[in-house]
């Protein structure tokens, strides 16, 4: 692990005038600390600004605010859910789960260092197509016989798993 690690630093560190190099701001804390990249280094940081996740990870609960960052605690919708980024974007995801609120965050950084412009970026993720099986509420019936299903079927790997778990917590 720490090769693949100081490789993954390396291509922060590369002292060029390369494409901006962008890496979810939990995994430059940690090359950070393992010494393998600095605070000067020339990156974009994405990720969660604020956690409810205090209890599970209290390390994160006090992490610097990434450069583009969801600052509202996603909220489920009618397609998915609705969170704010950098407290100025409201964006409809029709996606669930906060790990796909920080995947946006990943898509606009992409986006903005193209270029392309915040509108464009918001309408597009708004009609991203969830792979199938992935987080992907199914709604049956109406009124009062409302059914909503999330299939999650696609993987059921620790992670995914746990994600997944998180997304139940809010129904």
């Amino acid at each position: 692990i720490e090769a693949v690690a100081r490789e993954e630093a390396a291509l922060l560190t590369a002292d060029d005038d390369g494409p901006t190099r962008i890496i979810e701001a939990g995994a430059f804390e940690t090359l950070q600390s393992l010494g393998l990249a600095a605070a000067s280094d020339p990156v974009v940081t994405f990720g969660q600004a604020t956690s409810d996740r205090a209890n599970h990870d209290s390390e994160k609960a006090y992490s610097p605010r990434p450069d583009i960052a969801v600052t509202s605690p996603p909220q489920l919708s009618e397609r998915g859910q609705v969170f704010t980024v950098d407290d100025r974007y409201r964006v409809s995801l029709p996606m669930l789960g906060e790990h796909n609120a920080v995947n946006a965050t990943a898509a606009l950084a992409v986006g903005w260092s193209l270029g392309v412009t915040t509108e464009r970026l918001i309408e597009g993720l708004q009609q991203v197509e969830p792979a199938p099986g992935r987080m992907q509420p199914r709604r049956f019936g109406n009124g009062d016989q409302r059914l909503t299903v999330i299939d999650d079927t696609y993987n059921a790997n620790p992670d995914s798993m746990e994600a997944a778990l998180r997304v139940l917590l809010d129904f």
